[in-house]
């Protein structure tokens, strides 16, 4: 039987990965949209949808980063104040890639190891 907060962890992750593919799909529209000379209108709302997928991807990052740190407080997923630091220092778009990323990586490799200690049998 799982632990509830492996549980929890997976549906997190599940609704992180959704929201970080929609939003990488709306920013390489936006990307092609510059490539391609899209009209103005067409740039600028391929911006803003890109733009409005950003809160999510980050919510559900920093949800996904404390149900990790509370299953394993040394796991090296990035929490809401670097990624509130990367969107003021670097951009949204940034910190809508990066850090999402790192954190299905670090709760992938979290969610294997628990896999593995419960196919040994280790409490």
């Amino acid at each position: 039987m799982d632990h509830p907060l492996v549980a929890r962890l997976r549906k997190q992750r599940r609704r992180l990965l959704v929201s970080y593919v929609v939003h990488v799909l709306w920013f390489l529209a936006m990307v092609l949209t510059a490539i391609f000379h899209a009209s103005r209108a067409v740039a600028t709302t391929s911006i803003w949808l890109a733009l409005i997928t950003v809160p999510p991807v980050i919510v559900y990052a920093a949800r996904v980063h404390r149900t990790c740190r509370a299953i394993d407080p040394m796991a090296r997923s990035i929490g809401l104040v670097p990624m509130i630091l990367m969107t003021v220092f670097l951009t949204p778009f940034e910190s809508g890639l990066i850090v999402p990323a790192k954190n299905l990586l670090v709760s992938a490799e979290l969610l294997a190891r628990m896999r593995e200690q419960s196919r040994v049998g280790v409490p």
